[in-house]
Formats: structure tokens, C-alpha cells, sequence
């Protein structure tokens, strides 16, 4: 299985940790990670597998087509270029699971995008983990944002050992 992850570049020390037990846990269950590409949780969680003998996808924008830079990720077994953000998301998209940790602006917009798609498509997951995303969810909900319709695609959890699919 491909196992997509989520979530800043620029975390918490207890965040990046989060994001390495998760890549360990997907190179552990055998299963391989798919990420960002970049630093933070995408370094973290692509360390965490491959020092685990895992494999660890990160899908990058062509550098050539944003102006910003990035943090480097010399944890990563293969790169995947796409020359927009769009494309870049709907390839982190085709993954059997999709695994939210603690994001900022560019984690919300992968969290609305692969979630419409969903929706739209009538078909797959998100897991978003912890109190921040518990607390998204929450407000989203309340504030209307959110139908029933809509709660098929999302599953909160309190943290990566409430992943279902990771457990042996």
C-alpha cells in the first residue's frame, strides 16, 4: 500500500517526532510513504521509513515554476516533479490512505483539495490526527462549512496508534 502523509514543513520538535514514528510505522507494516517532498514532517516522517528499510516518495514542484524554495529532503528513495501545485496534490491523492498530521496554509489546502476530490468522486479517506486537526474538524462542523454528506471522506483520530490500517 502507498501511504500518503501531510503536514508542515516548519513543526514543533513533538511534531516532527509524530511525523518520523508515522514513516517508521508505514516501512514497518511494509507498506510504502508518499509526502511533500520537502522539510518538516515530509523529512521527518520520509527519515522515519527509509531508516526503517522503507521506501519514501516525495512529489516535489518543478523548481522552475514556484518562487519560493523549499527545504531539502535527503531522505527520499524517488522524486516525483509536477509542474503545478495541483498536479502535485492529485498525485499525493492516489495513495490508499491519506494521513493528516499538524499542518499550517499549504496542509489546509491539501486537506480542502484531496477532500473535495473525494467527495466529488464519491470515494476514499482522510485521517486527520491529533487535537489541532480534532479542533479544525470541530469548527468546520459547527460552523456549517460541513454536511453529513461530506463525513464518509474524513475520519479524526487521536494520534498515529489510532491508525487502524498500521496496526498488525
Amino acid at each position: 500500500m502507498i501511504i500518503t502523509v501531510f503536514g508542515t514543513g516548519t513543526p514543533s520538535e513533538k511534531g516532527y517526532q509524530e511525523g518520523y514514528e508515522l514513516g517508521k510505522k508505514i516501512a514497518l507494516a511494509g507498506h510504502t510513504l508518499k509526502n511533500g517532498g520537502y522539510g518538516g514532517i515530509m523529512k521527518a516522517s520520509a527519515k522515519g521509513a527509509t531508516e526503517a528499510g522503507g521506501e519514501a516518495i516525495g512529489v516535489r514542484i518543478n523548481p522552475e515554476k514556484v518562487a519560493w524554495t523549499c527545504l531539502e529532503n535527503n531522505f527520499l528513495t524517488k522524486i516525483i516533479i509536477k509542474d503545478t501545485l495541483h498536479e502535485r496534490i492529485m498525485e499525493l491523492m492516489d495513495a490508499d490512505y491519506i494521513v493528516v498530521l499538524d499542518g499550517k496554509l499549504g496542509t489546509l489546502e491539501e486537506i480542502f483539495v484531496v477532500w473535495n476530490e473525494f467527495f466529488a468522486k464519491g470515494k476514499g479517506k482522510l485521517y486527520l490526527v491529533g487535537e489541532k486537526n480534532k479542533k479544525l474538524f470541530e469548527f468546520l462542523m459547527k460552523n456549517g462549512f460541513l454536511n453529513e454528506e461530506h463525513l464518509p471522506f474524513i475520519e479524526v483520530v487521536d494520534s498515529i496508534d489510532d491508525l487502524e490500517f498500521l496496526k498488525n
